[in-house]
């Protein structure tokens, strides 16, 4: 197939709305930034990949496939965005002589850098001892090209030499990770590492400078100076590469939270520094910063953005790509007075670590949504460096969420539903379900909403979960599901003197598994009694006791397969998001297994995990709107086309998910295309995937039987708890359980404190 000519169509678009982006904040910004798109179509057969962009200009290099010769190619355009009706633009560069290029940069005068690695071919025999040609790549030649504007070369100065000077470790990275240029245009390279080598304006090697820490990137200042970002004495700083003393200036500190790379020159002040969801501005003077927008708000996924560019005039230009979707634009970022722009009525998703996947849905929501949008609160970008940053984000959440700064929407990947339940501030998703035209509560898996559900409330609708249980042996368990601590312990005293309840086993961890995966047992949410001094909880400190504080490490320790096989391991913690997790452990133990659950949980033992569950507040002036979001979020997630990880929410897509898991595959001859024939002429099945382990052992899982697709689905329907970590109870367990398993309390004097602490506790988030 011969490449198709690379013709990209400039199309600069306002949206209708003229939507605009800025800091998110309820008050309104005075200014804000509005969106300007230049799509960018990618051609069929070729790579393409936006490397600079400058105030009239886009960079771009396109890598080729030719299927007729069997060759690549590789080229460089330029495209005016300042003009309507520009074409791009080859530029002349002889690339044969260069390999690879890593990294680009186009100074003002409209000179190309590249940092470029080849390698030498090399001869080498296969294993019938026939030759062939090949590269060597343990030794990349790494050299910065310098071409003028007209396309001829100027300098090459080659760093290889000094590139393997610094190697200290076996491996060493040969990638140059950045490059930038300074004021007065020296080149500034570096492969991540601790060392920077500078080549001046001749093409010479001007100076190396080293670094104390690892570099996380490079960047420059309004001014043109060359900074980078490592770790000082107070987390994540900048610093100012001094060119006359071949070392660093004083730390920058003070930095966003979530700043985690690009280095760029500010429009008022010295920096904008890129976060992975919004651009800050930072005064070096003040060592304060402002966050300028946010990309949601300008309906740019975060997770997509490839490179930031900062224009002289003040604009700011997102190169963005859309790998799920196939597509890239160039998104132009212009400021204006918030008061010339029409603004839609605003709702917030509150949570932690918004993921891409609920970004591209508010982005697709924002963009067709003429009324309404949609804004995130990521209360992980409050965190900051002290121990306690964690526990303090999660607490401002919780406090919002309780009173009247609640948001519309919550992410529950980190919330207490349970608690929220009681509160009354989550709304009942049920009559929405009931009504919509999107959504049938037929079509979804009734266990899933039944385990969302608490009191009379469905509290959110999970996109897709998986299950969290104890598997072993029905040899040894038996083939029902569920177990009481008393009949763990019967089996526990069975097996023999030197086996392990669970691998890697602490005192600490055990107590962990126990009380997170089976919370319920021990507090009655809806009567809000404790029952920490039972019997129960009492054997589960006895039990938990007996494992060591730590468990001591080992080269020769045997892995999970060999303890099982050796009838020296009595369960396996695992989780199941699709067959082959369940298949898996049937295959090492090489006998039917049982989902045999944490001992004393409710029902089956077994924990569901929901995955992209969103809660819509009670508090909400927008519920309507807000379903109208949550429901087209469902719909899209498990729409067949999708990728999904984990089991899917809708009955229709998981059995689709069965069907294909049952189909068996077959091996294929590579050079013929047909199926591989056994001795006696059946076809061969081939392996659906295999779990490798440091002893060198592998294991492979085929077309899964009807016996095991049954299981699974009988997992899933009799799992009624939902995953509902409470970090504050666990807490107050460990710390008093640490006294008793230092031997200084009884396991009842503890058991009455604990009961005492937690009823409290209880008491107080009911």
């Amino acid at each position: 197939m011969k490449r198709k000519v690379c013709a990209w169509l400039l199309m600069v678009v306002m949206i209708l709305s003229m939507t605009a982006c800025g800091k998110g904040e309820s008050e309104g910004p005075e200014f804000v930034y509005v969106p300007e798109y230049i799509s960018l179509p990618a051609d069929d057969d070729s790579n393409v990949n936006v490397m600079q962009m400058t105030d009239k200009n886009l960079y771009y290099s396109v890598y080729s496939w030719n299927e007729e010769t069997m060759e690549s190619s590789q080229d460089f355009y330029s495209l005016d965005l300042t003009a309507a009706d520009a074409k791009p633009v080859k530029m002349q560069l002889d690339m044969d002589t260069m390999g690879d290029y890593m990294q680009m940069q186009i100074d003002s005068q409209g000179n190309l850098y590249l940092a470029t690695r080849s390698y030498e071919e090399i001869t080498e025999k296969d294993e019938n001892g026939e030759t062939y040609t090949s590269y060597d790549y343990e030794n990349a030649k790494v050299e910065i090209v310098k071409f003028g504007a007209d396309g001829t070369e100027s300098y090459r100065c080659d760093i290889t030499q000094r590139m393997k000077a610094v190697q200290e470790d076996e491996y060493i990275s040969d990638y140059i990770q950045y490059m930038v240029l300074d004021k007065a245009g020296n080149v500034y390279v570096t492969n991540g590492d601790t060392n920077i080598w500078v080549i001046g304006t001749d093409g010479k090697l001007l100076c190396e400078i080293k670094s104390d820490n690892w570099f996380n990137s490079m960047g420059v200042s309004k001014a043109g100076d060359v900074y980078i970002s490592t770790y000082g004495n107070s987390g994540q700083v900048l610093k100012k590469i001094d060119l006359a003393t071949k070392g660093f200036g004083e730390e920058l500190s003070g930095l966003p939270n979530n700043f985690y790379g690009a280095i760029l020159p500010g429009t008022e002040k010295d920096f904008v520094l890129q976060g992975d969801s919004a651009l800050y501005e930072y005064d070096a003077q003040t060592q304060t910063y402002e966050e300028i927008l946010k990309f949601i708000d300008c309906d740019i996924n975060g997770s997509y953005v490839q490179n930031v560019a900062v224009t002289q005039d003040g604009k700011i230009l997102v190169y963005y790509r859309d790998w799920n979707l196939g597509t890239q634009e160039v998104v132009s970022l212009v400021k204006k007075p918030a008061s010339e722009v029409s603004q839609k009525q605003m709702l917030t998703l509150g949570g932690f670590y918004i993921n891409q996947d609920l970004q591209s849905s508010i982005v697709k929501f924002n963009k067709s949504n003429e009324e309404y949008r949609i804004t995130i609160r990521d209360y992980s970008e409050s965190m900051g460096d002290d121990e306690n940053a964690y526990e303090d984000a999660i607490t401002l959440m919780n406090n919002d969420i309780l009173t009247g700064n609640a948001p519309d929407m919550i992410y529950l990947g980190s919330v207490n539903l349970q608690t929220m339940a009681n509160k009354g501030v989550i709304e009942d998703l049920s009559p929405y379900l009931e009504s919509s035209d999107k959504l049938k509560r037929e079509d979804m898996l009734e266990s899933v909403l039944k385990t969302y559900t608490i009191g009379d409330t469905l509290c959110a609708i999970p996109t897709s979960f998986y299950i969290s249980t104890l598997m072993s042996a029905s040899s040894i368990v038996g083939d029902e599901m569920g177990w009481t601590m008393d009949e763990m312990l019967a089996v526990a005293k069975s097996m023999p003197e030197d086996a392990q309840l669970m691998q890697y086993g602490t005192k600490d961890m055990i107590l962990q598994y126990m009380i997170i995966f089976g919370a319920d047992s021990y507090v009655n949410w809806e009567t809000g009694k404790c029952n920490f001094e039972s019997e129960e909880f009492i054997k589960l400190l006895e039990f938990a006791n007996t494992f060591p504080k730590e468990y001591e490490y080992s080269e020769d320790m045997p892995t999970m397969p060999e303890m099982i096989q050796s009838g020296k391991l009595l369960l396996v913690d695992q989780s199941i998001s699709s067959m082959g997790d369940y298949q898996i452990i049937e295959t090492i133990w090489d006998e039917p297994v049982t989902c045999i659950g944490f001992p004393g949980n409710v029902g089956n033992g077994a924990i569901l995990m929901g995955q992209d569950a969103i809660a819509i507040s009670s508090k909400s002036k927008h519920k309507d709107v807000a379903w109208e979001f949550v429901e087209t979020f469902i719909t899209d997630a498990n729409a067949e086309e999708n990728y999904m990880w984990g089991f899917p929410v809708v009955k229709s897509r998981l059995e689709a998910q069965f069907e294909e898991a049952m189909k068996p595959e077959y091996e294929i001859d590579w050079m013929t295309g047909e199926t591989l024939l056994d001795e006696n002429g059946n076809p061969v099945e081939s392996s659906k995937g295999g779990w490798g382990y440091g002893d060198g052992i592998e294991f492979n899982i085929y077309a899964a039987t009807q016996e095991q697709v049954d299981a699974v689905k009988e997992l899933i329907n009799s799992t009624t708890t939902l995953y509902n970590a409470d970090m504050e109870m666990y807490n107050i367990i460990s710390e008093e359980a640490a006294f008793f398993f230092e031997g200084q309390k009884s396991a009842q004097e503890v058991a009455k404190t604990i009961q005492g602490r937690i009823q409290v506790y209880v008491d107080e988030i009911r």
